[in-house]
């Protein structure tokens, strides 16, 4: 669970170098920071959620598959929108929005799951 939430800060991190440093290796540095951010968080969930319900890890892996290409899909055309409204800046903030999301999900998800035992048959 922490990984994910330091893969949210990770994002979170980047995206703010992104937008508000001028320096162009410091803009390389943090989109190259953004893409290892953003690779450890989905074999992680998916590596969780097996060990949590591993009785169902096929039906859990395809729930999560499903809503994870819900967001990929959807949070890039409402980024889009929004950088077309509001300019650029204004919507690749969403993506640390989004980011912040995700670390508060995981730290109610993560003192839930604290209190309760996986899931076995």
């Amino acid at each position: 669970m922490w990984l994910v939430q330091a893969s949210a800060a990770g994002v979170s991190a980047s995206m703010l170098l992104i937008l508000f440093v001028r320096h162009g290796r410091a803009i390389g540095a943090g989109s190259i920071l953004l893409g290892l951010t953003i690779a450890t968080s989905s074999p992680t969930v998916l590596a969780e959620a097996g060990s949590w319900f591993s009785a169902h890890s096929g039906t859990v892996f395809s729930i999560l598959i499903g809503v994870a290409l819900t967001g990929g899909i959807t949070l890039p055309w409402v980024t889009g929108r929004l950088s077309q409204r509001a300019g650029i800046r204004t919507g690749l903030n969403l993506v640390i929005l989004n980011a912040a999301g995700v670390w508060a999900l995981q730290t109610l998800v993560g003192a839930r799951m604290r209190l309760v035992r996986p899931f076995r048959r």
